[in-house]
């Protein structure tokens, strides 16, 4: 305890009162004639009055000095901790001897025997040394004592300061709880709109503000513009201040909170009628994708910082603290981070709205597509059958007459029409199938293919006043095995083009083979090279365009994919030149080859050139003959022709009679049900066309089996134009024993229903 002033001055005062009454006992005037010791004068006095008193006295300090010990031994006993141990048992010993002294001395006042005066001096000795011995403690122990005290206050300053610490860490973590809820408030919305309403709902409720603002830049950041405020004004008009005022400038500048003046033009902005602000603070804002907050669509912009005001009550006169600025800022900071990212979900969000409207237009333009390509395959279904219908005709017709009786012209006549029309039955597969270019590779005579690009080329160089000439090497193989119309098919286009642009001059077709030192010269000019291999040569066709005059920019139209230094012509002269051109340069890839064109220096002719690679048939091969013996395999052989075409119909007969058969045709399914249904019909062979109306061949021929035994069915075969690979593939699944495709030739049907009807005898063979 402290010692205070009224503290000082009641001892003062108790010590002079015992200093006057000791001095007014010493003067008293005489003693009591009743004790010989004793001068003093008893007028007034009772001397046995008096000596009671100090009877009851010394009693009463007897009792006193004995009680101390007690309490001292009783709080001893309670204590855990004993410090100066000793001392405490000095002061006991003390009083409890002066208590004894007081105590024997109740008998000195009247006459006493020599033994209590011993006791007395006795216990006034013991007294005396204790009391010196005590007196000498002291002296070690003031200094501790006091020591202890100043710890003790030095102890109770720590105290103070830790409970000041305990409470600055209780207040910042209640601070950092309000940031917390604060953020996760903020962030648990995605919408701009919601964040910033929740921030000023929950500073205001922080902070006990009386008005919390938000001011954003416009797409001009000319303006802050009003968007959001705690208190609502009476007046929803539109509140914008300068962005060039010097204030927000600085706070937009700061990453730190910026005291607002009352006067100012951003703090008079920010108070209204019902939301008078004391103390203001400002910080900025970082909004990294703006939007237009008063709705509408999004408008980007760089780079911008909003300001938001902050306002105290008025009435209770706070001021802004340095640990409330620091949690202004931090708001800040997580609210522009919830900006942030709430920009990226609204573009994402945005991005994929634009993704599921993109979707819904490509679907559409994908069922668009699928119908349209749906369109274009039954269309070219059906120009492939209605195209293939008439080409039968020509082919088989040509192949018919290749069989009568014709001289040599007729016969060379007749063999270019079959040619064309085998030609033209690739080129129609070509365009019409799937597009793949793929090769039909057999044995054929080699240089009955170019005596055949003679027939073509000589009446086209003819009508344009051109000469042609074919200068065939010696050393030509006679029989090759590759895909003799593709390599009609690229000789004649390349042809072709050269006659349909040349005024006048001469067409030279030169045909030999390469060898590897032929290429080793042209290695130098091409990238492209041969693959020399023990059975195959490199067949070299040169197209010569020498002494020529073109047409204007006919040149340029030649071989345009090749020569890229030439002026390009309009699309819709040479979009069929260059078509053609890159389907022969494909061909000619598909085959090993390569094509390059070659420029004479004088600047009056040039060529084409393409090498293609054909394998030598070995020794074991069987070459082509033109007479099979399938004519007696085929004679008097029954079949049955359904097609609903009338030339078809007639076609097909006179191909079944020339090859020997004794044919019927009908021009319906139901017909042909019926004529195998009659009795005594004995048909071993049935055609069947697969477009009729009413009952396709499918169903025909699902009938015919499920209507007549195995042991008198026919043979079903599928006469069709469709040349699809899904088409063969149905016709095999129900139950046809082959398919042949028109346009096909007399040899074609003779070879592919022998071949047809030794496989079904040889499986009938294995069978039994």
């Amino acid at each position: 305890m402290a010692i205070t002033m009224p503290n000082v001055r009641f001892a003062v005062l108790f010590l002079i009162a015992s200093l006057l009454i000791v001095l007014i006992a010493i003067n008293l005037p005489e003693s009591h004639p009743k004790l010989s010791s004793c001068d003093c004068d008893d007028n007034g006095w009772d001397l046995e009055y008096l000596m009671r008193f100090q009877i009851g006295s010394d009693f009463l300090i007897a009792l006193a000095y004995f009680s101390i010990p007690i309490e001292l031994l009783y709080f001893i006993s309670n204590s855990e901790i004993l410090p100066f141990w000793w001392v405490i048992a000095q002061f006991g010993a003390f009083i409890v001897l002066c208590g004894l002294t007081h105590f024997v001395a109740i008998w000195t006042y009247r006459p006493h025997t020599f033994r209590v005066m011993l006791i007395q001096t006795i216990l006034k000795v013991l007294t005396a040394l204790v009391s010196c011995a005590t007196a000498i403690s002291l002296v070690h122990i003031i200094p501790l004592l006091l020591h202890v005290k100043v710890r003790e206050l030095f102890l109770r300053n720590k105290a103070e300061e830790l409970d000041r610490e305990v409470n600055f860490i209780r207040k910042q973590e209640e601070v950092e709880r309000h940031t917390r809820l604060l953020t996760q408030e903020i962030r648990r919305s995605i919408d701009k709109h919601t964040i910033l309403a929740v921030m000023l709902e929950e500073l205001g409720k922080t902070f006990q503000l009386e008005n919390c603002t938000i001011w954003m830049p416009n797409v001009q950041k000319s303006l802050m513009e009003l968007t959001h405020e705690l208190k609502r004004r009476v007046l929803q008009v539109p509140v914008t201040v300068s962005a060039d005022d010097e204030l927000i400038r600085i706070i937009q500048s700061s990453t730190k909170a910026v005291d607002v003046p009352l006067d100012s033009i951003l703090g008079q902005a920010s108070s209204h009628e019902a939301a008078v602000m004391g103390s203001m603070v400002a910080i900025r804002l970082p909004v990294l994708r703006h939007s237009h907050f008063k709705g509408g669509t999004p408008q980007s912009m760089a780079t911008a910082y909003a300001v938001m005001v902050l306002g105290l009550r008025r009435s209770n006169e706070r001021e802004w603290g340095p640990r409330e600025l620091e949690i202004v800022e931090t708001v800040a900071d997580q609210v522009a981070v919830a900006l942030s990212h709430a920009a990226i979900l609204e573009e994402s969000y945005r991005i994929q709205d634009q993704l599921v409207e993109q979707n819904k237009a490509l679907q559409v333009v994908r069922q668009e597509a699928e119908t349209a390509m749906l369109a274009r395959n039954e269309f070219l279904v059906v120009m492939n059958h209605e195209m293939r219908i008439p080409l039968h005709s020509i082919k088989a017709l040509s192949s018919l007459l290749q069989d009568s009786n014709l001289d040599s012209e007729q016969q060379a006549v007749v063999e270019t029409v079959a040619k064309s029309s085998e030609l033209l039955s690739t080129i129609i597969n070509d365009m019409l199938d799937d597009g793949s270019l793929d090769l039909d590779l057999q044995i054929f005579e080699l240089t009955s293919i170019f005596r055949e690009v003679a027939n073509f080329a000589n009446p086209m160089a003819r009508s344009k006043g051109l000469r042609f000439v074919l200068d065939l090497s010696s050393e030509i193989p006679q029989h090759v095995i590759g895909d003799e119309k593709r390599l009609l098919q690229i000789t004649l286009n390349l042809i072709g083009d050269v006659i349909k642009s040349a005024k006048r001059g001469t067409v030279v077709v030169a045909v030999r083979l390469d060898t590897e030192e032929d290429f080793k010269w042209h290695s130098q000019k091409l990238a492209w090279r041969p693959s020399f291999r023990d059975g195959f040569v490199f067949l070299r066709t040169e197209i010569k365009a020498t002494d020529m005059e073109y047409t204007d920019n006919a040149r340029a139209r030649l071989f345009q994919k090749f020569l890229q230094s030439e002026n390009v012509v309009p699309a819709q002269q040479n979009t069929t030149s260059n078509l053609t051109l890159v389907r022969c340069e494909k061909i000619i890839q598909i085959m090993n080859g390569h094509l390059w064109i070659e420029n004479n220096s004088s600047g009056f002719g040039f060529g084409a050139t393409f090498v293609v690679r054909l394998q030598l048939p070995s020794p074991s091969m069987v070459l082509p003959q033109k007479d099979t013996g399938y004519r007696e395999v085929l004679k008097g052989l029954k079949v049955l022709a359904a097609d609903d075409n009338l030339i078809n119909r007639t076609v097909t007969k006179q191909l079944l009679e020339n090859l020997g058969c004794q044919a019927t045709v009908v021009e319906s399914g139901r017909q042909c049900l019926a004529t195998l249904a009659q009795p005594g019909s004995m048909y071993k062979l049935v055609l069947l066309d697969l477009w009729m109306p009413e009952m396709d061949g499918y169903e025909v021929a699902v009938r015919i089996q499920k209507n007549i035994s195995p042991e008198r069915r026919p043979l079903i075969i599928a006469l069709t134009a469709d040349t699809d690979k899904t088409t063969q593939a149905q016709c095999i699944k129900l139950g046809m024993d082959g398919v042949m495709l028109k346009p096909i030739s007399l040899v074609e049907m003779g070879n592919k229903l022998c071949t047809i009807l030794q496989r079904t005898k040889a499986q009938h063979n294995i069978v039994r």
